[in-house]
């Protein structure tokens, strides 16, 4: 039972572990949390690669570059035939801005570094993630990193006895996932993606290969109690992608969830009889056997079929490409990965071409991708000169008492308005502020979590102390403008079926809120914000909700021109921004009503008529994505604020 002899139940495990993938990534519903099947791998291969090396050097070799080119032999081939054939389709599929960013992400994937690459991007969970055909090797590249490292790790350890051995593995296991929680909750990109973060998974499977080798444990639990926990184990597995979601905070500590089970299963092996076949069945067993393959090939399927149909990519479209890439993964096993891991790519001559072939094919391609001029498909549909980011931007801290002074405050809508505000009030010899931050509503009173258990967004406190503390010091100024997606604070979602985290909205002295909104907290905290702004500023003016697109209006209007289809299909309904804002607008509308130095700008009003709202404006698109605008439209919402304060007189 140790890591070097094949068994079924970890075949098996494989195969739960690559169909809670291909179901999460395809969006098929009720699998929101199928992205635990990449902490069941890291948990496998824990257990795997530290049989194997110790079993290495049990038999007298204790040779890294033994090790090394095996698991070459083993990994690479496919990889690299799928990241090649990728880069090729990317030329024929992608516009050019994806093109761009593609190039980037396979020169990392190549060096199994695309990791460090994406937890620098925009998160995994979020709607761009879909169009980005290597994502899904930042999972391999954490794997490798975990190769590079952990044998290193057990040649030292090896010199002790095998008590040390535990308890070194007990403190990696222990540290990584301290870090693990701590970086969950305070920057969950680099939680996600971290190596450091992930070997706490690797750590558990390591730890059960020490415990079955050192203890000799090799007979399989047939007690009640045993059987009751491999149910219980196979259960939890099975059922967690039910109950979690992209807002779920992961990987520690809830990622021990799947990963205790999983631990459990491989050390106490599988009860034979009816109740084993819950585990070892031909579907789990036969997606086993070349889950590696489908795993590799699985996403570029989906960015490429996803980016042919966008926007309307149907549930029978996820059904027919879920099962073309489970049988696409079986020919790569066959003519690839099998081919490679044969008698006659063994020797040393073989195993040097295979490392230079792919390597140097990467280099060639990576090398045209930075040179060779492509005629592309650009999907840029935007004014000249209009340039735009969501990007977190420094607060501007300078103070001046002699002239008119406007403050912007918000979240990344804000960022959104920043650009032009400040060009046009530099026109006007207007002193500009502005402090913003994503995920960071204008709000006072209240602290922003991810959830009940998470911690205080630190930067959104940063954020808005420097706002009090910048207007206090003026004592007044002449306007304050406040914008933000305030839908989403209000109902602490995102719309169906975006990926993203949730938002939770605290009172002082609230800990816990277990309800499904933030409605209270929402409607109190912006009353305490208008009444404290309202000292320090003889105009309020609240940006109104920008309506959201359930897809990216850029690329759907940019692909209506290419498949030749309406942009009508690139609308949304006016019922549908009604229904998600209604509420909020009612309470902002209760708040102008009352008090005439405050006012509501709606953004809908330009961008929508009473049927249907059009991202387009006089030609050029105006958003950058599904919520945040840009350049025109931008535009039309400084002429009504100017329009508000008067700022000429």
């Amino acid at each position: 039972m140790n890591g070097g002899t094949f068994r079924k139940d970890i075949e098996a495990l494989r195969g739960v572990a690559v169909l809670m993938v291909l179901f999460f990534h395809f969006k098929i519903p009720g699998f929101a949390g199928g992205y635990a099947g990449v902490d069941i791998f890291l948990v496998i291969s824990g257990f795997l690669i530290t049989g194997i090396f110790l079993n290495n050097i049990e038999y007298g070799n204790n040779s890294l570059f033994d090790f090394y080119k095996r698991r070459f032999r083993r990994i690479a081939p496919a990889y690299y035939v799928v990241i090649l054939a990728t880069a090729i389709l990317s030329s024929y599929f992608l516009f050019l801005e994806d093109f761009l960013k593609f190039r980037d992400s396979f020169i990392y994937a190549a060096l199994f570094a695309s990791n460090f690459l994406f937890s620098n991007e925009s998160g995994y969970f979020d709607t761009s993630a879909d169009f980005k055909p290597l994502l899904h090797t930042w999972s391999l590249a954490v794997e490798m990193q975990f190769y590079l490292s952990w044998p290193f790790i057990l040649l030292f350890i090896r010199k002790f006895n095998e008590k040390i051995h535990i308890k070194a593995v007990l403190l990696v296991m222990s540290a990584s996932f301290l870090a693990s929680v701590l970086l969950t909750l305070n920057d969950p990109a680099l939680a996600f993606y971290s190596v450091l973060t992930r070997y706490w998974e690797f750590m558990l499977g390591a730890y059960v290969s020490l415990a079955i080798r050192y203890r000799r444990i090799e007979a399989v639990g047939h007690s009640t109690a045993d059987i009751a926990l491999f149910v219980c184990s196979v259960c939890t597995l099975v059922a967690f992608p039910f109950f979690a979601d992209g807002a779920t905070p992961w990987p520690a500590p809830l990622a021990a969830i799947v990963c205790i089970p999983v631990a459990y299963i491989i050390y106490k092996g599988t009860p034979a009889g009816f109740i084993g076949c819950i585990l070892i069945n031909p579907l789990f067993s036969n997606i086993g056997r070349i889950s590696y393959s489908v795993y590799l090939i699985h996403w570029p399927i989906f960015v490429f079929s996803s980016y042919y149909y966008y926007p309307n990519y149907s549930l029978l479209d996820s059904f027919s490409f879920l099962i073309l890439s489970i049988f696409s993964g079986y020919f790569l096993y066959i003519l690839v990965e099998q081919r490679f891991l044969s008698e006659r790519f063994k020797g040393s001559k073989s195993t040097g071409a295979l490392v230079a072939f792919p390597v140097s094919v990467s280099i060639v391609v990576a090398l045209a991708f930075i040179v060779w001029p492509r005629n592309i498909d650009s999907m840029n549909l935007y004014d000249t000169g209009d340039v735009a980011t969501i990007s977190s931007i420094g607060d501007r801290l300078v103070s001046k008492k002699d002239v008119r002074n406007v403050v912007l405050w918000g979240d990344s809508h804000a960022v959104a308005l920043n650009s032009k505000f400040r060009r046009e009030f530099d026109k006007m010899n207007v002193n500009f502020a502005s402090f913003m931050r994503d995920g960071c509503p204008p709000l006072l009173g209240v602290t922003v979590r991810s959830g009940n258990f998470s911690s205080e967004k630190s930067k959104c406190n940063d954020v808005r102390e420097n706002f009090i503390r910048y207007i206090r010091d003026l004592g007044k100024v002449d306007s304050i403008v406040i914008a933000a997606r305030w839908p989403f604070y209000y109902n602490s979602d995102r719309l169906s079926g975006e990926a993203g985290s949730s938002i939770k909205l605290f009172l002082e002295g609230q800990h816990f809120n277990f309800s499904e909104n933030n409605h209270k907290e929402f409607y109190l905290s912006l009353l305490k914000t208008i009444e404290e702004l309202k000292n320090h500023a003889d105009k309020i003016v609240i940006i109104g909700s920008v309506p959201e697109f359930h897809f990216d209006p850029a690329r759907c209007v940019a692909m209506s021109k290419r498949k030749s289809f309406s942009i009508e299909a690139c609308h949304i309904s006016y019922e549908f921004f009604e229904d998600r804002n209604k509420a909020v607008d009612m309470i902002i509308n209760g708040i102008t009503d009352r008090d005439e130095s405050v006012f509501f700008i709606r953004v809908s009003d330009v961008v929508c008529n009473d049927d249907h709202c059009d991202p387009m404006i006089e030609g050029f698109m105006g958003y950058m994505d599904n919520n945040h605008i840009r350049g025109r439209l931008v535009g039309h919402v400084f002429d009504i604020f100017e329009n508000i304060i008067s700022i000429n007189n």
